[in-house]
């Protein structure tokens, strides 16, 4: 039997279960658990063993991560991939943008808008539609699930027609 982990948020006790994390504050203010697979659990795993129980994952005076530190990090990424950067160049892509990668492979990985918007943590389907883009290979995969006929097709000559 998994573990099941509490936390105290805004002086309520907040299960978390097995397999996911706690974000304390979110982007609007609120309390989110977020579900992990394998690489997320592992790589946490290795960036925690050596905190305090109440010590944040990435902070500068832990292991030297801040926003700047995140940007120019990204920012050295894309150059070593070959990938433009930057809001202001085109075709340049920003942190943000990752968001939209995740929701665009959880789309094209057949997850349906309602699993999306809580993974993304978005209030409403239409902002699905903003991050979850289409893609070719899921919209192949999407007419190719089709039933095959499985009737004969009728050549409607004329003598068929003279009925």
């Amino acid at each position: 039997m998994e573990m099941q982990y509490r936390s105290r948020v805004s002086g309520e006790d907040v299960p978390i279960p097995p397999n996911c994390f706690l974000v304390e504050e979110s982007k609007n203010g609120e309390a989110r658990i977020i579900p992990m697979n394998e690489a997320v659990r592992f790589t946490l795993q290795e960036l925690t063993d050596d905190a305090a129980g109440d010590e944040c994952v990435f902070s500068f005076a832990r292991n030297g991560v801040s926003l700047s530190t995140l940007r120019s990090g990204f920012a050295k990424a894309c150059e070593a991939a070959g990938i433009t950067y930057g809001s202001k160049q085109t075709g340049g892509i920003v942190w943000h943008d990752l968001r939209h990668t995740f929701a665009t492979r959880l789309r094209e990985k057949g997850n349906q808008s309602l699993e999306i918007m809580d993974l993304m943590g978005h209030k409403s389907l239409a902002m699905v539609k903003t991050y979850a883009h289409q893609t070719p290979a899921a919209a192949q995969r999407a007419v190719d699930s089709l039933p095959q006929p499985i009737s004969e097709i009728l050549d409607f000559t004329d003598e068929m027609r003279a009925c």
